[in-house]
């Protein structure tokens, strides 16, 4: 088990991701704020949005930011454990 994973099994987990989030370069930052307002157009706050394919959660987590209501699934068996709490 990675440091990561120890961390996605505590309450300590979002704000390690907040800390982490707040410490990326600018073009990090600029993809998730292309990525944000392409999605965003598609619903409006408190949808429910479906991540199909979920594996990382980068879309699960710019759907979070924009309001919806996120059920993410990752239906490859390979990858249904490395799941990430937003």
């Amino acid at each position: 088990m990675n440091l990561k994973q120890a961390l996605m099994a505590t309450p300590l987990y979002p704000m390690a991701r907040a800390a982490y989030r707040m410490t990326r370069g600018t073009a990090a930052r600029d993809e998730e704020k292309r990525l944000r307002a392409f999605y965003g157009q598609f619903f409006k706050p408190g949808d429910i949005v479906y991540d199909v394919g979920a594996l990382q959660g980068e879309y699960a987590e710019a759907f979070a930011l924009e309001g919806a209501t996120v059920i993410a699934i990752e239906p490859n068996p390979a990858y249904r454990n490395r799941r990430q709490a937003l």
